[in-house]
């Protein structure tokens, strides 16, 4: 019998327990802790959200859980642990705005990254309830690539979190992979966006708990 193509939900969750400062989860503080992303990609049409949580599990522990979410057609689900969402930056390095980690950004302003890049401030904007600085990071080596970033304004929330509160990424027709013939050189169009959708940190205080 030919299987048709169904839609359905894949949910994966991973859950452990780490000795605090054995796993590269930075100098985290402590407390309880959690966050949400939702990533979009405008490529192949796939939504997903991924809610990561640290609990404090008393005896300097802690319990780690990550659960990811998304919808696809049967074809799109990848095959293994690594899930949609780490394809969706196209292999964009956003390392250079680390440079920026320890400054809150003024809007209006031009920064220059070590690498050579550019991150052009616009307007302060609210995402999850933080307040941050939506920019737009173009690099030196990648000039043809619009990436759209909010950068947080506490340095606490920027330095716990894995990605800005925002990240878009635009490409141009000379840049970006998988394009239709007829495209134009000006056109461009969404590889992907990601957002946080919540984020709840109890301080470090929680550390005791």
């Amino acid at each position: 019998m030919k299987m048709q193509s169904r839609t359905f939900l894949a949910c994966a969750v991973v859950a452990f327990v780490i000795l605090a400062g054995a796993v590269a989860l930075g100098d985290y503080p402590g407390g309880h802790f959690l966050y949400t992303y939702r990533m979009e990609t405008g490529v192949v049409g796939l939504a997903e959200t991924t809610t990561t949580e640290i609990t404090p599990a008393g005896d300097g522990r802690y319990d780690v859980v990550t659960t990811t979410r998304a919808e696809a057609e049967r074809e799109q689900i990848p095959m293994g642990l690594a899930g949609f969402s780490m394809r969706w930056l196209g292999g964009i390095d956003l390392s250079g705005l680390n440079a920026l980690s320890q400054q809150v950004l003024d809007p209006g302003r031009t920064y220059v990254t070590p690498d050579g890049g550019l991150l052009v401030t616009g307007d302060r904007v609210t995402v999850a309830g933080l307040s941050g600085v939506e920019g737009v990071y173009t690099q030196a080596s990648a000039p043809n690539v619009r990436i759209t970033v909010v950068l947080a304004d506490d340095l606490v929330a920027r330095h716990l979190l894995p990605l800005p509160l925002r990240v878009e990424i635009e490409y141009s027709q000379s840049s970006g992979p998988g394009l239709g013939e007829g495209a134009s050189a000006t056109d461009t169009y969404v590889s992907g966006k990601i957002e946080l959708l919540e984020y709840v940190w109890s301080g470090v205080e929680g550390a005791t708990e």
